[in-house]
Protein backbone atom coordinates (compact mmCIF):
# COMPACT_ATOMS: atom_id res chain seq x y z
CA UNK A 1 0.00 0.00 0.00
CA UNK A 2 3.05 1.84 0.93
CA UNK A 3 4.86 1.68 -2.31
CA UNK A 4 1.40 2.48 -4.55
CA UNK A 5 1.27 5.66 -2.60
CA UNK A 6 4.96 6.41 -3.60
CA UNK A 7 4.26 5.81 -7.19
CA UNK A 8 1.63 7.79 -7.20
CA UNK A 9 2.87 10.27 -6.04
CA UNK A 10 5.91 10.08 -8.09
CA UNK A 11 3.51 9.91 -11.23
CA UNK A 12 1.86 13.08 -10.40
CA UNK A 13 5.19 14.98 -9.63
CA UNK A 14 6.57 13.70 -13.11
CA UNK A 15 3.58 14.81 -14.73
CA UNK A 16 3.95 18.42 -13.48
CA UNK A 17 7.36 18.55 -14.23
CA UNK A 18 6.43 17.82 -17.93
CA UNK A 19 3.59 19.50 -18.08
CA UNK A 20 5.45 22.38 -16.76
CA UNK A 21 8.16 21.86 -19.68
CA UNK A 22 6.14 22.02 -22.07
CA UNK A 23 4.63 24.91 -21.79
CA UNK A 24 7.57 26.63 -21.73
CA UNK A 25 8.65 24.89 -24.74
CA UNK A 26 4.94 26.03 -26.13
CA UNK A 27 5.28 29.59 -25.17
CA UNK A 28 9.24 30.05 -26.68
CA UNK A 29 8.87 28.63 -30.04
CA UNK A 30 10.07 30.81 -32.73
CA UNK A 31 6.99 32.64 -35.18
CA UNK A 32 7.99 31.21 -37.99
CA UNK A 33 6.49 28.05 -36.32
CA UNK A 34 3.70 28.50 -35.01
CA UNK A 35 2.09 32.51 -35.80
CA UNK A 36 2.51 33.24 -39.11
CA UNK A 37 1.43 36.63 -39.84
CA UNK A 38 1.24 40.49 -39.56
CA UNK A 39 1.75 41.84 -36.18
CA UNK A 40 0.35 45.74 -35.84
CA UNK A 41 0.22 48.50 -32.82
CA UNK A 42 -1.81 50.81 -32.24
CA UNK A 43 -0.42 53.57 -30.07
CA UNK A 44 -3.46 56.29 -28.90
CA UNK A 45 -2.71 58.82 -25.57
CA UNK A 46 -4.88 56.14 -23.21
CA UNK A 47 -3.82 52.63 -24.49
CA UNK A 48 -2.00 50.40 -26.15
CA UNK A 49 -3.25 47.39 -28.33
CA UNK A 50 -1.64 44.90 -30.52
CA UNK A 51 -3.44 43.52 -33.03
CA UNK A 52 -2.45 39.86 -35.10
CA UNK A 53 -3.41 39.02 -38.96
CA UNK A 54 -2.98 35.30 -39.59
CA UNK A 55 -2.21 34.62 -42.61
CA UNK A 56 -0.49 31.71 -45.14
CA UNK A 57 1.86 33.81 -47.36
CA UNK A 58 3.80 35.68 -45.04
CA UNK A 59 6.46 36.67 -47.81
CA UNK A 60 6.50 39.99 -48.90
CA UNK A 61 3.04 41.97 -48.83
CA UNK A 62 1.90 45.66 -49.64
CA UNK A 63 0.93 47.48 -46.17
CA UNK A 64 -2.25 48.35 -48.00
CA UNK A 65 -3.24 44.92 -48.60
CA UNK A 66 -2.28 44.02 -45.28
CA UNK A 67 -4.37 47.00 -43.61
CA UNK A 68 -7.28 46.20 -45.90
CA UNK A 69 -7.69 42.93 -44.45
CA UNK A 70 -7.53 44.28 -40.85
CA UNK A 71 -10.10 46.77 -41.52
CA UNK A 72 -13.14 43.80 -43.33
CA UNK A 73 -12.22 41.73 -40.28
CA UNK A 74 -12.70 44.95 -38.10
CA UNK A 75 -9.29 43.79 -35.71
CA UNK A 76 -9.07 46.81 -35.57
CA UNK A 77 -11.87 48.69 -37.04
CA UNK A 78 -10.17 51.15 -39.34
CA UNK A 79 -11.31 53.68 -42.12
CA UNK A 80 -9.37 54.99 -45.28
CA UNK A 81 -9.73 58.04 -46.78
CA UNK A 82 -8.51 57.94 -50.53
CA UNK A 83 -7.49 60.14 -53.44
CA UNK A 84 -5.93 59.59 -56.64
CA UNK A 85 -2.61 60.48 -55.14
CA UNK A 86 -2.80 59.51 -51.30
CA UNK A 87 -4.30 56.70 -48.53
CA UNK A 88 -5.02 58.44 -44.95
CA UNK A 89 -5.82 56.46 -42.35
CA UNK A 90 -9.30 58.46 -41.17
CA UNK A 91 -10.06 56.34 -37.91
CA UNK A 92 -8.91 53.93 -35.80
CA UNK A 93 -11.30 52.19 -33.05
CA UNK A 94 -13.51 54.82 -33.29
CA UNK A 95 -10.89 57.98 -32.57
CA UNK A 96 -11.07 60.31 -36.17
CA UNK A 97 -8.22 62.22 -37.28
CA UNK A 98 -8.96 66.00 -35.71
CA UNK A 99 -7.72 69.43 -36.86
CA UNK A 100 -4.77 68.87 -34.22
CA UNK A 101 -3.81 65.45 -33.91
CA UNK A 102 -4.21 62.81 -37.21
CA UNK A 103 -3.46 58.66 -37.51
CA UNK A 104 0.64 58.51 -38.52
CA UNK A 105 1.69 55.16 -39.75
CA UNK A 106 5.36 53.91 -38.84
CA UNK A 107 6.84 50.56 -40.65
CA UNK A 108 10.11 49.74 -38.31
CA UNK A 109 10.15 53.05 -36.60
CA UNK A 110 10.04 54.83 -40.00
CA UNK A 111 7.16 57.28 -40.86
CA UNK A 112 5.21 56.54 -44.16
CA UNK A 113 3.71 58.90 -46.29
CA UNK A 114 0.43 58.80 -47.49
CA UNK A 115 1.41 59.60 -51.14
CA UNK A 116 3.82 56.52 -50.74
CA UNK A 117 0.94 53.87 -49.02
CA UNK A 118 -0.91 54.54 -52.33
CA UNK A 119 2.37 53.64 -54.25
CA UNK A 120 3.02 50.79 -52.67
CA UNK A 121 5.20 49.96 -49.31
CA UNK A 122 6.45 46.27 -49.22
CA UNK A 123 6.55 44.75 -46.08
CA UNK A 124 6.79 41.11 -44.21
CA UNK A 125 6.29 39.39 -41.40
CA UNK A 126 8.72 40.31 -39.46
CA UNK A 127 7.89 44.42 -40.01
CA UNK A 128 6.86 46.54 -37.19
CA UNK A 129 3.71 47.60 -37.93
CA UNK A 130 2.42 50.46 -36.26
CA UNK A 131 -0.10 53.29 -35.81
CA UNK A 132 0.10 56.49 -33.85
CA UNK A 133 -1.95 59.48 -32.94
CA UNK A 134 0.01 62.30 -32.93
CA UNK A 135 -0.28 66.06 -32.90
CA UNK A 136 0.75 67.57 -36.46
CA UNK A 137 0.58 71.40 -38.05
CA UNK A 138 -2.12 71.99 -40.50
CA UNK A 139 -1.00 74.07 -43.26
CA UNK A 140 -3.44 76.50 -45.22
CA UNK A 141 -2.68 77.11 -48.60
CA UNK A 142 -5.67 79.62 -48.72
CA UNK A 143 -3.88 82.34 -46.27
CA UNK A 144 -2.56 85.46 -46.67
CA UNK A 145 0.92 86.47 -45.73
Amino acid sequence: MKFQKTSLIVSVLSFIIILSCSKEFYFTKDLSEEQAGFHVTVYFEEFTEKFFLSSEDVGRKNLVEILTEMSLAENPSMRFVTTNTTIEIYDILGTRNTLTKAWKIFVNGKEIDPISLKKGVEVNWKSKIEFKFLPYERINLYSQP
